[in-house]
């Protein structure tokens, strides 16, 4: 069962602890501006969330409606990864952008960090992959 732990109106997180699983939304596109200032307080509330879950824990990152990134998000995009897979990720879904430049963006960020990543084109399809590599994992 999910629980939403933060929302603003560029993002939502919830975490669902039976699956050991995070959700992040992206809820719309946003100007340069209106993201510096909603996520502000974004990666306290990630390394809250991440603080609370056990180790091998898998996250869903749907980005369908991520803009292109300013420098400062391509920044905060690098060290939630950085952060994650430092601290017991087993494998991140990515619910890919419908605009190519920030799939582009998600793609160096990720390669960057070498966090461990599947892409899809819808939730059903990342939650099930993500369902079945944990019982094959396990």
């Amino acid at each position: 069962m999910k629980t939403k732990v933060s929302q603003s109106s560029c993002y939502d997180l919830e975490v669902d602890y039976t699956k050991n699983r995070v959700y992040l939304t992206i809820l719309k596109k946003w100007s340069a501006e209106d993201g510096n200032k909603e996520f502000s307080d974004f990666s306290l509330e990630w390394q809250t969330i991440i603080s609370k879950i056990t180790v091998d824990f898998t996250i869903i990152c749907d980005v369908r409606l991520m803009p292109v990134l300013s420098r400062q998000m391509v920044e905060v995009f690098e060290n939630m990864q950085e952060y994650v897979t430092k601290n017991g990720l087993c494998h991140l879904a990515e619910i890919v952008a419908e605009d190519d430049i920030p799939n582009l963006q998600m793609a160096r960020i990720s390669e960057r960090s070498g966090i461990p990543l599947s892409r899809f084109q819808s939730y059903e399809l990342a939650d099930k992959y993500l369902d079945k590599f944990l019982e094959e994992c396990i």
